[in-house]
């Protein structure tokens, strides 16, 4: 059962392609991870190789516990929020925890958008008690016709589940609404040993 359950987030997350420059992904399975395919290992990096640990990045965005990366890959089956004939939504997606947001870019026009962008935040001791959020908005060009961004659904993780797991694939229906479906890995990287993070 363990190596089916393998196989379909294998087959949905196949091979990353990440807005992370050079870096080689992390195996979102870490420590636990079976496979043993060649290019799987030359794809994700594993726990003991060179880019496991945590980047500049991460660090510089690192709380007092540490810093969640949130990898929002796709989503897939949205609802259409732009009336117009021949319009579709235009999907981007944010994460959020206590009171910071990052977003993606915008997809145009895209109910399956493929966004495989890379946002950080940091994790304060405070923030283990509380969920992250992860929601997908339609983004309105036109304000001042239109009115704010129309909402395509949300998803909540506790944050103390995301950080005693290290790491997580996402594939959840969207919250909120009556269609849609998240795609996203979020793993957790701790504060470095000896590192009192920014301003600390």
């Amino acid at each position: 059962a363990e190596r089916q359950v393998q196989f379909v987030l294998d087959s949905v997350l196949s091979k990353p392609e990440l807005s992370t420059g050079s870096r080689t992904p992390r195996c979102p399975y870490g420590e636990h991870c079976i496979r043993q395919n060649p290019q799987h290992k030359e794809e994700c990096c594993h726990p003991g190789q060179p880019g496991w640990e945590a980047d500049e990045e991460d660090q510089s965005a690192s709380g007092s516990a540490g810093t969640l990366r949130i990898t929002f890959i796709k989503a897939r089956d949205l609802k259409n929020a732009d009336m117009a004939p021949g319009d579709l939504s235009d999907p981007y997606a944010t994460a959020g925890l206590g009171l910071q947001r990052c977003s993606t870019h915008t997809v145009d026009n895209n109910l399956n958008p493929e966004w495989n962008c890379v946002v950080r935040l940091a994790v304060d001791r405070a923030h283990l008690g509380q969920e992250l959020e992860l929601s997908v908005w339609d983004e309105d060009h036109n304000r001042s016709l239109q009115g704010s961004d129309d909402f395509l659904g949300r998803l909540w993780l506790p944050v103390a589940r995301l950080v005693k797991g290290g790491s997580l694939l996402v594939k959840e229906k969207l919250q909120g609404v009556s269609k849609g479906e998240l795609h996203a890995r979020i793993e957790f990287i701790p504060l470095a040993a000896g590192n009192g993070g920014p301003g600390r």
